[in-house]
C-alpha cells in the first residue's frame, strides 16, 4: 500500500503542478503559496484516507479527486469554476463518486 499511496501523491504533484492552472488561478488573486497549500490540502486528504478507498480507482483519479477536493477547500469560490475546468476528466461519474467517498471516510 506505500507504493500505492506513493503514486497517488505523485499524481496529485503532477495535477496540481500542471503549466497552466498557475495562469488561470493569478488573476484570481491566488499566489503561488495558494497552490503549494493546495497540494498540501490533498496529500493531508490522502494521508487520513483508510487503505480499502486506494483500491476504488486508478492512481491518476483518486489523485485528481484528491487535487479537486484540495481546490474546494483552500481556494477562494470564486476560482472554483476556472480551477476545476482544469481539474477534470473522461471519468467525471467516477470521479464525484470518489470525491464523495473520500469526504465521508475521513470526516
Amino acid at each position: 500500500m506505500r507504493k500505492k499511496r506513493q503514486a497517488v501523491a505523485d499524481s496529485v504533484a503532477r495535477w496540481l503542478n500542471q503549466p497552466d492552472l498557475e495562469p488561470v488561478l493569478k488573476p484570481h488573486g491566488v499566489p503561488r503559496g495558494g497552490i503549494h497549500r493546495t497540494v498540501v490540502c490533498a496529500l493531508d486528504w490522502l494521508e487520513k484516507l483508510p487503505d480499502a478507498c486506494l483500491l476504488l480507482a486508478d492512481d491518476s483519479t483518486i489523485g485528481l479527486a484528491m487535487c479537486r477536493m484540495a481546490v474546494k477547500f483552500e481556494l477562494k469560490s470564486e476560482c472554483h469554476p476556472a480551477a476545476l475546468k482544469i481539474l477534470t476528466s473522461a471519468q467525471k461519474p467516477t470521479l464525484f463518486y470518489l470525491e464523495r467517498r473520500i469526504l465521508t471516510m475521513c470526516l
